[in-house]
C-alpha cells in the first residue's frame, strides 16, 4: 500500500471520528477548550496522530450506553449549561492552604534548598542531575507527593480561581492567588519546563466549565504567550552558551510536535526484539503482594536503552510518549487496538461521574483538572487506574460534605 493511501486513510478515519465525537458530544466551539477536544484534537491528533483515531469516540460511545443503563445524566453540554451552585464554605481554602504551605515548608526542609533558586547556580549537566535527583530520589512520601502536592494542589487552585471569577472579592483573589504559588511550585520542584504551561491550560479550561467562549484572539494571545514563556523556561532550565534563541525556539517547537510522539517509535523498535513485553508488571509496585515481582515502566526501560549513560548520572528519567507506546510494549498489537477504545471509556464514565454530582467551584475545577492530566502523553497504567485522581476526589468531597453539615449544624444551634 503506497504512502499516499494510507494518508487518505488516516485523514478519513480522523474526520469519521470528528463526526463521531460531535454526534455524541455535540458540537463544541474550538475556542471553548473543555475535556473533550482538547484531548481529542489536541493530545489524540496533533501530538499523536497515531492508531486507529475512531477507537477513541467509540470508547465514548460504549460509556454513554452503560450510563444510560444506570440513569446517570452524561451530557456534557447540558451539564456546564446548567446554572452554578456556589459553594459557601469558609474554612474549605484557609484549611488546604495551611496544611498544603506546611507540606511546602517541610520539602524544602528535608531537600536542603529550594530547587527553583537553586538551579541558577548550577551548570546545564549539574541541573540535569538535579532534576534526576529529586524526580527519582524526593526525599519524601511520594505518594503522599503526588497526592497532595501534584493533584489536590492544582485542583483547588482552579476552584479557587473558578470561585474567584464568580464570585470577585479581595479574599477569593487571595485564596486563589496563594494557592497558584503553592501548585507552581511544586510543579515546577522537579524543574519540569511544561508544568506551568500546562496548567494554564487548565485555567483557560476554567472559561468553558462555565460556558463562556473566549474567543479565537485570546487564543492566539495565549498561544503565543505559551510559546515564550515554555522557551524561556528551556532556556532557563537548559543553560547553553554555545545556543541562541532561534536554536531554542526551533528545539522547543520539535519537542511539542515531534518529541511527545517519539517514544512510540522507539517503544515499536525495542519490545519484543529486544524486551520482552512487559504485560501487567508495570500497572503498581504494590504486585509484589500478589507474588509477582514488578517491571520498570516501559518509558524507564526506553530511556535506559536510548541514553545508558545519562540515566545511570541521574542525568535523564523517562522517555516522553503517548499512551501508545506503554500498550504496545505491554501487549503489542492488541494493547494498540484496544488502549484508544478504554481511554475513551474510562474518560467518559469519568467524567460522567462529575457530571452527576452538583454543579460547584469544586466538580468545575476537577473537570478542569482532567482537561489537562488526563492526557494521552502519559502512562497507559495511571489511566487505567487513576488513584491519585480518586483518592482526591474521596477526600476534597467528603471534607466539604463535612464543613457544610457542620456549618449548618451551627446555623441551627443558633437560630434557636
Amino acid at each position: 500500500m503506497s504512502l499516499e493511501i494510507l494518508y487518505i486513510l488516516l485523514c478519513l478515519s480522523l474526520i469519521i471520528g470528528v463526526i463521531f465525537l460531535y454526534k455524541l458530544e455535540g458540537k463544541v466551539l474550538f475556542t471553548q477548550i473543555n475535556i473533550f477536544n482538547w484531548t481529542y484534537f489536541v493530545e489524540f491528533i496533533a501530538m499523536g496522530a497515531v492508531s486507529p483515531a475512531i477507537t477513541l469516540p467509540v470508547g465514548i460511545f460504549c460509556a454513554n450506553k452503560l450510563l444510560k443503563k444506570l440513569n446517570f445524566k452524561y451530557n456534557y453540554q447540558a451539564f456546564i449549561k446548567k446554572p452554578l451552585t456556589n459553594l459557601n464554605l469558609k474554612v474549605f481554602f484557609p484549611f488546604w492552604i495551611t496544611l498544603l504551605s506546611l507540606y511546602m515548608v517541610y520539602i524544602i526542609y528535608q531537600i536542603g534548598f529550594i530547587p527553583q533558586i537553586q538551579m541558577f547556580n548550577l551548570n546545564s549537566v549539574e541541573i540535569a542531575q538535579l532534576r534526576g535527583q529529586i524526580t527519582h530520589n524526593l526525599p519524601a512520601n511520594i505518594i503522599i507527593f503526588r497526592l497532595f502536592a501534584l493533584t489536590i494542589a492544582p485542583i483547588l487552585a482552579l476552584t479557587s480561581f473558578i470561585n474567584f471569577i464568580t464570585n470577585k472579592n479581595i479574599t477569593n483573589a487571595c485564596y486563589f492567588f496563594i494557592l497558584l504559588l503553592i501548585t507552581i511550585f511544586f510543579n515546577t520542584i522537579n524543574l519540569n519546563k511544561s508544568s506551568i504551561v500546562f496548567f494554564f491550560i487548565g485555567i483557560l479550561a476554567t472559561f468553558g466549565t462555565l460556558n463562556k467562549n473566549l474567543g479565537f484572539k485570546k487564543l492566539i494571545g495565549f498561544g503565543i504567550a505559551a510559546y515564550l514563556l515554555l522557551t524561556l523556561t528551556f532556556i532557563a532550565v537548559i543553560p547553553n552558551q554555545k545556543q541562541d534563541y532561534e536554536t531554542t525556539i526551533k528545539n522547543v517547537f520539535g519537542r511539542i510536535t515531534l518529541a511527545q510522539t517519539y517514544g512510540n517509535y522507539v517503544s515499536y523498535y525495542l519490545f519484543p526484539k529486544y524486551e520482552d513485553h512487559i504485560g501487567f508488571k508495570s500497572i503498581s509496585k504494590q504486585l509484589r503482594l500478589l507474588g509477582i515481582e514488578p517491571k520498570e515502566r516501559a518509558s524507564r526501560v526506553m530511556m535506559k536503552h536510548m541514553a545508558p549513560e545519562k540515566v545511570k548520572n541521574g542525568q535523564a528519567g523517562h522517555m516522553v510518549s503517548t499512551f501508545f507506546a506503554e500498550a504496545w510494549a505491554n501487549w503489542g498489537l492488541f494493547g494498540i487496538i484496544i488502549s484508544p477504545f478504554l481511554v475513551g471509556l474510562i474518560l467518559k464514565l469519568t467524567v460522567g461521574v462529575i457530571l452527576n454530582i452538583p454543579k460547584t467551584q469544586l466538580s468545575l475545577g476537577f473537570l478542569s483538572y482532567l482537561t489537562y492530566t488526563f492526557g494521552l502523553n502519559k502512562s497507559f497504567s495511571k489511566i487505567l487506574l487513576p488513584r491519585y485522581l480518586i483518592a482526591s476526589f474521596v477526600i476534597l468531597f467528603l471534607f466539604m460534605i463535612i464543613e457544610k453539615k457542620l456549618l449548618k449544624k451551627k446555623s441551627q444551634k443558633y437560630s434557636l
